[in-house]
């Protein structure tokens, strides 16, 4: 299958017969930095509407283009001179041009098969004649470059979290406060009393040692019950007789 390619279709513009116009200055335009017969110029573009409309009822334009420099020599020094009647130095704000009147002489050449209408002098604007003014729906090119510029999307917006509230941390120490287990209180101290000399002497509980259980010798202990046998033996025949025969250690049977 053939890809048929061609060119786009080129408007025919119309251009103005040669002669005398009354034109306004209704754009100045900053082209840059483009590629020259001298090298790369940074390059400016002066655009005049005419008292003279086109078959569409268009004001015809004519455009004159310079290097933006105003050097002694330079054509675009020599041209503000022509346009404003004096000459200027130093630096010079080309948008104090818009809405200037001057009266132009053009004419048509042709140049690689192409037609050009070039402004061949500038002068004043007659005296009395009528003064043109910029159509109210004339666009200025930086204008449609803005229109053609795709509008930006705004960048997106990050939330940023909500701080926490100061009462819920509040709140949280205090269930800390109630979850913590109350501290033990110290036990009362007991003053000691003082002595005369009035210093304060730490009081001291003695508890007495058990005294020890004396030692049981069984000899002893059952010649001690003969003992008292005999004592009540004894005292039954010192009732019943006067005359008793004491008895030795010697006469207990063991």
């Amino acid at each position: 299958m053939a890809i048929v390619v061609k060119e786009p279709d080129q408007k025919e513009f119309e251009h103005p017969e040669d002669g005398q116009y009354l034109g306004v200055i209704a754009d100045v335009i900053d082209l840059g930095e483009v590629e020259t017969g001298y090298g790369i110029k940074p390059r400016v573009r002066i655009v005049y509407l005419l008292d003279s409309n086109d078959s569409e009822g268009n004001p015809f334009r004519v455009v004159s283009t310079f290097t933006a420099s105003l050097h002694e020599k330079a054509n675009l020094r020599k041209t503000l001179k022509q346009i404003l009647g004096a000459d200027v130095s130093g630096q010079f704000d080309l948008e104090e041009l818009l809405g200037i009147n001057n009266q132009l002489v053009v004419a048509t050449t042709e140049k690689d098969d192409k037609v050009y209408t070039n402004i061949v002098a500038i002068l004043k604007a007659p005296k009395g004649s009528p003064r043109l003014s910029i159509p109210d729906d004339f666009v200025r090119q930086q204008d449609k470059q803005k229109k053609q510029q795709p509008a930006k999307k705004a960048a997106p917006q990050l939330k940023k979290p909500a701080a926490k509230p100061p009462v819920e941390q509040e709140v949280e120490q205090e269930v800390e406060q109630e979850q913590a287990p109350a501290p033990t209180p110290a036990p009362a101290k007991t003053a000691a009393p003082a002595n005369r000399a009035g210093t304060i002497r730490q009081a001291r509980t003695v508890t007495p040692a058990p005294a020890a259980a004396p030692a049981v010798d069984p000899k002893a202990a059952k010649l001690a019950a003969l003992r008292a046998q005999l004592a009540a033996a004894e005292a039954e025949e010192n009732a019943a007789s006067t005359e008793t025969q004491p008895i030795g250690d010697e006469d207990i049977p063991f």
